[in-house]
């Protein structure tokens, strides 16, 4: 039986559509600056240090907008030549328990040394013309140099600091560090002032069965739950 050339290029058409839409050889990849991550699909990155894991990444949006058809995310790491090593698909997870229903999160923790190596591949399906990818490399959104993704700083001891203390030395003539109960205690003002989280898990006591999310769960708490009384009496 004979058919349409028509009819037979439809079809080839429609099979060669549905292969690569299943072996997502179909997305269309744009790579992202972190303005317009933010400005136009709404998605902002953050780290915070994760204990031996390194530093926690991640990145948080809403669905909604073009980013409302979300279907997976993924995690892309290079060599150090910038050829492809690995990818994984991550689970999304909530990044602390307060985090709105709507936002969808996706994370990993690596050593501060290799986060440059690093990507987001965040898919949203794009109905029959496949998927559209939004590719997000961790180099071009974080300082990676920044003391708070693990780079080194000299610290100068003030008034309460022991030489060598493992904090941050903050020059404003006030005690500092977890040598001493009043430095500790003025650190955790510190991080509240300043809204400051890595401030917050240096200066905070741990406990020896915390879990991975734990750190951002106490901060959130202590956020809500402290007050700061200033000058006059107000609670602010």
């Amino acid at each position: 039986m004979k058919y349409p050339i028509n009819f037979v290029a439809v079809f080839l058409f429609l099979v060669a559509t549905f292969t690569c839409d299943v072996s997502h050889g179909m997305i269309r990849i744009k790579p992202l600056t972190k303005e317009a991550a933010k400005d136009e699909y709404g998605i902002i990155m953050h780290t915070a240090k994760n204990g031996d894991a390194g530093i926690k990444v991640w990145i948080q949006f809403k669905q909604e907008g073009p980013m409302k058809e979300f279907v997976y995310a993924e995690l892309q790491m290079e060599d150090s030549e910038g050829n492809h090593l690995l990818k994984a698909q991550l689970e999304p997870n909530p990044a602390h328990h307060r985090q709105p229903e709507e936002t969808t999160t996706v994370a990993f923790s690596a050593a501060p040394d290799q986060l440059n190596r690093f990507s987001f591949l965040v898919v949203c399906s794009d109905g029959i013309r496949g998927h559209r990818g939004y590719l997000l490399r961790v180099k071009d959104f974080l300082n990676l140099t920044n003391q708070a993704i693990g780079g080194e700083k000299t610290r100068k001891p003030t008034s309460g600091t022991a030489p060598g203390d493992d904090d941050n030395a903050t020059g404003d003539g006030l005690p500092t560090g977890n040598s001493t109960p009043e430095g500790a205690a003025t650190d955790l003002v510190r991080a509240f002032l300043e809204r400051d989280y890595n401030r917050f898990d240096a200066a905070r006591t741990r406990n020896s069965c915390e879990g991975r999310n734990d750190s951002h769960n106490y901060y959130a708490f202590f956020l809500q739950h402290t007050t700061f009384v200033n000058d006059f009496g107000n609670g602010s």
